[in-house]
């Protein structure tokens, strides 16, 4: 969902230079969220990915 979010069209950002200064800054307020939960869920996969790797060495290093 965050992907589909900051895939943003030419469109939208013509219409945000139009709508004034309080529309920008809502619309780079939620991309910048959305940026961020996209981030967080990237970590914590990679955190997941390790934990993984570190059991799987600990079972080979058991047998």
């Amino acid at each position: 969902m965050a992907v589909m979010s900051l895939n943003i069209g030419l469109d939208t950002i013509r219409s945000m230079q139009v709508a004034g200064p309080v529309a920008q800054r809502a619309f780079t307020d939620a991309v910048a969220h959305d940026a961020s939960v996209l981030v967080n869920a990237v970590i914590d996969l990679d955190i997941a990915s390790v934990r993984r790797r570190v059991a799987t060495g600990i079972l080979a290093a058991l047998r």
